[in-house]
């Protein structure tokens, strides 16, 4: 299993007091100044309730945001993002072996601790899983174009690019791009990379999804025999 991107559901945290979040607050009517969307994203160590309509906190390494389930629903949720190859090299072109995806998490996990988010990475709960393989094609993408085209999925909608070929539906996406187009388009030097590089992303949309194709949905599984 080669992972690129990772979204995980915290399910067990506590906010300190001194944390380096961002909280958005919430949308008000300008006739009345009644909040719209003001909820309780969560209650810090120190007693301390916090509102607003989402709070976040980007680094360079993830992204992680409060988000509350619905208008209707009480409650709140906390999701962390990042790119396990991205974290480990500085970019997502090569891939990372056990040990060293197994570090990654663990460094997430300390940088929310000093962020002042405090988990435990191994309760979380997977929410999104991409994994990818890269091959070497002799031809440009353009040239495999009708090969895509053949592919079909389950309730599922394709769409070709110039560059790429997406199939998706509720459940899954699969990706085939050209890599080093899309390094070049986000003004990255592929200088040391090799000239032609195709990338083939699976991409498992919710949780529900990763426990089917994998047989498990939590941090501490994929460590615990998951990871092949």
């Amino acid at each position: 299993m080669t992972l690129d991107t990772v979204h995980l559901h915290l399910t067990d945290y506590s906010v300190q007091a001194e944390n380096g979040l961002t909280i958005v607050p919430s949308n008000y009517k300008a006739s009345t100044g009644e909040l719209v969307s003001d909820f309780s994203l969560y209650t810090d160590t120190s007693g301390r309730q916090v509102n607003g309509r989402r709070a976040f906190m980007n680094t360079p390494n993830f992204q992680l945001t409060f988000v509350p389930f619905t208008k209707t629903v009480q409650g709140v949720s906390c999701f962390v993002q990042f790119s396990v190859p991205k974290v480990y090299y500085g970019n997502n072109y090569y891939s990372v072996g056990e040990q060293g995806s197994e570090a990654v998490f663990k460094q997430v996990e300390r940088e929310l601790w000093e962020g002042g988010v405090h988990t435990d990475i191994d309760t979380c709960n997977i929410t999104r899983l991409d994994t990818f393989k890269n091959i070497e094609p002799e031809e440009k993408f353009p040239s495999y174009a009708p090969l895509f085209s053949l592919l079909k999925m389950r309730r599922g909608v394709d769409r070709t690019y110039p560059e790429s070929f997406l199939m998706k539906n509720t459940q899954q996406q699969f990706c085939v791009y050209d890599k080093i187009a899309e390094m070049q388009n986000r003004k990255v030097d592929t200088s040391s990379f090799p000239e032609k590089t195709m990338r083939f992303e699976h991409r498992c949309m919710n949780r529900q999804k990763v426990q089917n194709v994998f047989g498990f949905s939590s941090v501490a599984n994929l460590f615990e025999g998951g990871y092949k």
